[in-house]
């Protein structure tokens, strides 16, 4: 990783992209068998397992750095939570929307940069902040009509602050870890996150009764929840910390450009139902992102 330039900081973007754009329709297969802890427990526990023996090698240099507690902070906001939080959002909205509300990311990373990293803001990149909060509304209100107002507002609030963590993560990623190995740094965190979640597997019997009582549909689900722990989590936040030290936490944080639009994709092929006003809310919330990163 440390051999990474920053002319491969576009190829990795793509990459991201495509991967986490992805990772909310694994997510929506994953809720056949599982419930939304369940989900986010084993995922967490797949990417820190396969990250293990990397991390326990770097132990030092986390301890020598006196970086436990920042990355206490990575792992709880841009891993733990936001690994509960869209499973619990999608057992009443669609992928392609927390996908697209996950668009959001770079919006909090600014907002929380402006006020807790001294990150300059000007008043375009405000304007930017404040139509992408728009687009969200507008989306959240385009919700299933099946949904009264309540839950639109509640479900798609669980999503936003998935990515409210992510902003957290990437702004002390950017400040605290440029040092670190981005694989230890993403290895670090993943462990932290995964160690409550795997006393929890250890003793919710449901994850092993699910197994016998539907065993074809829990071994399905756990195929995608293991493409989302070790491609989508373990991989892909090697990647995404590598992209935050070479470039900067807002043009990281940028990639989810591209991810609404291959989840709309995914979902549509999934045969969720999509209309023009998400759609609309979409161009919105991406309008917002482009202004945000002038």
């Amino acid at each position: 990783m440390q051999s990474f330039s920053r002319a491969l900081a576009w190829p990795v973007f793509i990459f991201l992209s495509l991967v986490w754009g992805s990772s909310f329709i694994l997510i929506k297969r994953g809720l056949d068998a599982f419930t939304p802890i369940q989900i986010g427990a084993l995922r967490m526990l797949i990417a820190a397992l396969i990250l293990l023996p990397w991390t326990l090698r770097g132990l030092k240099t986390l301890t020598q750095g006196k970086k436990w507690g920042w990355l206490a902070l990575v792992a709880i906001f841009g891993n733990g939570l936001p690994a509960l939080l869209f499973p619990l959002a999608e057992t009443r909205i669609s992928s392609a929307s927390a996908g697209m509300l996950n668009a959001l990311s770079p919006l909090f990373v600014l907002i929380l940069g402006r006020m807790f990293f001294s990150l300059h803001v000007t008043p375009r990149q405000v304007g930017g902040v404040v139509l992408g909060l728009a687009g969200a509304i507008v989306l959240i209100l385009a919700g299933p009509e099946e949904l009264d107002l309540f839950d639109k507002l509640s479900y798609s609030l669980l999503a936003m602050l998935a990515t409210l963590g992510y902003g957290i993560s990437s702004n002390v990623m950017k400040t605290h870890f440029d040092d670190v190995p981005a694989l230890l740094a993403s290895g670090g965190a993943l462990l932290l996150a995964a160690t409550p979640y795997a006393g929890y597997v250890l003793l919710d019997h449901g994850i092993w009764a699910t197994f016998v009582s539907k065993p074809v549909e829990a071994w399905t689900s756990l195929g995608y929840i293991l493409i989302l722990g070790g491609i989508g989590s373990a991989l892909a936040l090697v990647l995404f910390y590598r992209l935050v030290q070479l470039t900067d936490a807002v043009f990281s944080a940028s990639v989810t450009y591209a991810i609404p639009v291959v989840a709309l994709f995914w979902g549509a092929a999934a045969g969720e139902p999509i209309n023009l006003y998400q759609g609309l809310s979409l161009g919105f919330i991406l309008a917002g992102v482009y202004l945000s990163r002038k």
